[in-house]
């Protein structure tokens, strides 16, 4: 753990900002220097991680095992030498050059099975997309900054959607999240893969025809929200400063791992309750889908499931998927 004490951030020298600070996109836990190259061809290695996987797209991946022969697989001479769980304090993971021309990965003791699995997916996603001569030094991952990714050009986000889709390949989707999906599809569908429920909800939002909402709320106020393509283009918008998060009867109990073999709780609210400009009489479905961790605290989710012909009447808007609309103060 020494080594860590001495990485920095790449192209800053010691007591320096670095120059991209306050840019938009820019993430302080991140270890890229400002002049990104172009962006790597990241489908062709999440294929050529995944067909080096002996178990099917439909089961949990060993994320620990393919972060340490992903060096073979990729045909790079650094590879991960180690993986462990480690006492990192408010760090979830880490992956840093070991100085002997590899690579450790660390992820946090106390992280449940599933959280420490798209942890080290997302460590794994950053050394691939990275070639071995790169000057990066260190990577470090938060979950809570990753529940605020957008879907923008940064490297965090790109890592992000890398670490999604190597953990739920589009064979898992198909199969696992077909048709109609409701809170208690994608429970299963989490269940099945090993993966944190908020991630897994996020990945089907980005693939689905329906009109949803995904939102996490801490404390009572909405932190978060993401829609479907469709949702953002019928015009709904969740105004996260002034709709508080409801707290429907029944929630779940505290769980970021195996989810509870319990019916999501479902009710009909009036569309008003969350959107400011909805239609008299108009209602929605609201699943609440139990609490996430996040640091210290955690949060809770809810999907918003709106009418296939519900329109707003605000103007239409580019979709960005991924992309939360977060209050100032989350700190993420």
């Amino acid at each position: 753990m020494k080594q860590l004490q001495r990485v920095r951030l790449a192209g800053t020298a010691s007591g320096v900002a670095h120059p991209a600070a306050g840019a938009p996109g820019w993430a302080p836990h991140l270890g890229w220097s400002t002049d990104e190259p172009p962006r790597p061809p990241c489908f062709p290695i999440i294929a050529a991680l995944r067909a080096a996987c002996a178990a099917p797209p439909t089961a949990p991946l060993d994320v620990g095992a393919l972060a340490l022969g992903a060096a073979a697989i990729l045909g790079r001479r650094d590879p991960i030498v180690s993986v462990q769980a480690a006492d990192l304090g408010d760090v979830d993971g880490v992956l840093y050059r070991t100085g002997t021309g590899g690579w450790t990965l660390l992820q946090r003791t106390a992280l449940s099975p599933s959280d420490a699995r798209f942890v080290q997916a997302w460590l794994l996603a950053c050394y691939a997309m990275r070639g071995e001569h790169a000057d990066t030094d260190a990577f470090e991952c938060r979950q809570r900054s990753l529940y605020a990714l957008a879907d923008d050009d940064s490297p965090a986000a790109r890592a992000y959607s890398f670490a999604a889709r190597l953990t739920m390949p589009a064979a898992a989707c198909h199969l696992g999240l077909a048709r109609h999906v409701d809170g208690d599809v994608l429970m299963a569908f989490a269940t099945q893969l090993q993966v944190p429920l908020l991630h897994a909800a996020r990945r089907w939002l980005a693939r689905t025809a329906q009109k949803a909402v995904l939102v996490l709320d801490e404390a009572g106020m909405v932190r978060a929200s993401w829609l479907s393509e469709t949702a953002c283009s019928a015009g709904w918008r969740i105004d996260a400063a002034a709709v508080p998060a409801r707290q429907g009867p029944g929630a779940l109990e505290p769980s970021s791992d195996v989810m509870p073999a319990v019916g999501v709780n479902e009710r009909r609210v009036a569309m008003s309750d969350w959107f400011a400009q909805a239609p008299a009489g108009g209602q929605l479905m609201e699943a609440s889908l139990g609490t996430v961790g996040s640091g210290g605290g955690r949060s809770g989710l809810t999907l918003l499931q709106l009418p296939r012909d519900a329109v707003c009447p605000q103007p239409r808007a580019m979709w960005p998927q991924y992309r939360a609309i977060l209050s100032a103060s989350t700190g993420a």
